[in-house]
């Protein structure tokens, strides 16, 4: 995934700069995602069902001006949509098939651009970067556990970004004079930062909705709410970076006497202001869902910009800018809408998977899908685990688990398999999304995060996370035959 890097000294707009100027430099792929989003929001919030199918033009301009950047995958994604979209318009029910599949397809890119604003109102505080250096910093006994929750939580507001950031400050720290010349010490420190970084990141799957993978299952089982598995899900979040904290015991050398690193001023409250934005984001969007009422889904697409735009101004108004709202609203459109271009790889992906899952399921009739997952005669709990595995291993073979989650989560979710929660298909998948994450040498996280550190993907995948992406997975498919046995 692309992402905008952070800027650990903030800077902003010239005090009194003109809105017009950043709108009008705009680069035209961002107006194109940008009409894609208002027609979204006339989809969903207006009820317009038409605008979906008029957004798709938009969006094929949009990716028309970003095909040169668009990696393989994503242009081999985009057409199967098409191919799907080609053998849709001959069955019957043409313009509902390709509907739901368009309204899915606008949504997750919607979504993702949004988030682009909360990124740029993050980039533009000194807290985020304040709060990077404490975790890098922390003493050697809680450096584990601190830098997964850390990775996490800068996961859930940064996304793909905050992971980055957290290793770019881990790698910049991790000198041979921090070490106290032992290169064993640095060598050590930065396996250990970097899976803990890693598998921080990788627990967001089982339960923020802020996270694409999350939200994106959430959107894929019609009828579960965040309610529904995401309270399980942190739970399972904690659990597995719990896991890989008893793995960091069991693989630490023995004889080694690493110097603590230097301790950051303000690094805990600033970590604390990071955890309070993403619970914040969460409880507006509790309230929105609550009072409009709206899917948590959809009240995030009000939530999130609102939010972006509220951060901006306070930290405007911290540095006493003369001109808070105009300058909050420059910041966002120079930082946030200006960057949509950057984002192709990820729209492109999120668009075919949203797209694919909705389509291709509607294209299979619905008791053959279903005849299909009864005649395996299998449990639930193995049916669970069955999906939990699979889509572990399309992974990391190299299929994109949002394709994969999308179409197995959809297909199963539809066929309504007697006993099978959709909590637990949700859960399920998650789980063997998480474990995609650490241990599959082309997820783009992962990539990203090699090539942080100048090493192979290989390495990072198996054999520093190898093991214990072994035991999550195992462990998981477990506790769904154990649990879904006794429902």
């Amino acid at each position: 995934m692309s992402a905008e890097p952070i800027n650990p000294k903030p800077s902003f707009p010239a005090a009194g700069s003109s809105l017009r100027s950043p709108i009008a430099r705009l680069p035209s792929a961002s107006i194109y995602l940008s009409a894609v989003i208002l027609l979204c929001f006339a989809d969903i919030f207006a009820g317009w069902h038409f605008a979906a199918l008029a957004a798709i033009p938009f969006l094929a301009a949009y990716f028309a001006k970003v095909w040169r950047v668009l990696m393989a995958n994503g242009r081999i994604l985009l057409g199967a949509c098409a191919a799907v979209a080609a053998i849709a318009a001959f069955q019957p029910g043409a313009v509902g098939i390709i509907g739901a599949g368009a309204s899915r397809m606008i949504y997750l890119p919607a979504f993702v651009a949004l988030l682009g604003l909360l990124r740029a109102a993050a980039a533009a505080s000194k807290a985020i970067a304040v709060a990077g250096h404490y975790l890098v910093s922390q003493p050697p006994r809680t450096r584990y556990i601190a830098l997964s929750f850390g990775g996490h939580f800068f996961g859930i507001l940064l996304n793909v970004g905050g992971l980055a950031l957290l290793v770019e400050m881990v790698r910049d720290a991790n000198t041979l004079e921090a070490a106290g010349g032992d290169p064993n010490i640095v060598a050590w420190r930065e396996r250990r930062m970097t899976v803990a970084m890693l598998r921080g990141f990788a627990a967001m799957a089982f339960w923020t909705p802020l996270g694409v993978s999350f939200n994106l299952l959430l959107v894929s089982v019609p009828g579960v709410n965040w309610a529904d598995a995401g309270p399980i899900g942190i739970l399972c979040a904690v659990a597995f970076i719990g896991l890989g904290w008893v793995f960091d015991q069991f693989q630490r050398p023995k004889g080694l006497r690493p110097r603590p690193l230097k301790k950051v001023p303000g690094g805990a409250k600033a970590m604390t202001l990071v955890v309070g934005h993403v619970a914040m984001v969460s409880l507006v969007t509790w309230a929105i869902e609550y009072m409009l009422p709206l899917s948590f889904q959809t009240a995030l697409l009000l939530s999130v910009p609102g939010y972006a735009f509220l951060w901006a101004f306070f930290t405007r108004l911290s540095h006493s800018d003369p001109a808070p709202l105009k300058n909050s609203a420059a910041l966002l459109v120079e930082r946030g809408i200006a960057a949509f271009p950057a984002y192709a790889n990820e729209v492109a992906v999120f668009a075919a998977s949203g797209f694919l899952g909705a389509a291709v399921v509607a294209l299979i009739p619905q008791e053959a899908l279903r005849g299909f997952f009864l005649s395996l005669s299998l449990p639930v709990g193995v049916l669970a685990a069955l999906l939990c595995f699979s889509v572990a291993f399309l992974g990391i073979i190299g299929l994109n688990p949002m394709i994969a989650a999308t179409i197995i989560a959809s297909a199963v979710a539809s066929a309504e398999i007697p006993g099978l929660p959709k909590p637990a298909i949700v859960l399920a998948i998650a789980a063997g999304w998480a474990c995609t994450v650490v241990a599959s040498p082309m997820n783009s996280a992962l990539v990203m995060t090699a090539a942080l550190v100048r090493r192979q993907p290989w390495t990072l995948a198996a054999k520093w996370n190898g093991w214990f992406a072994l035991a999550a997975l195992l462990l998981s498919m477990a506790v769904l035959v154990a649990v879904l046995s006794v429902l």
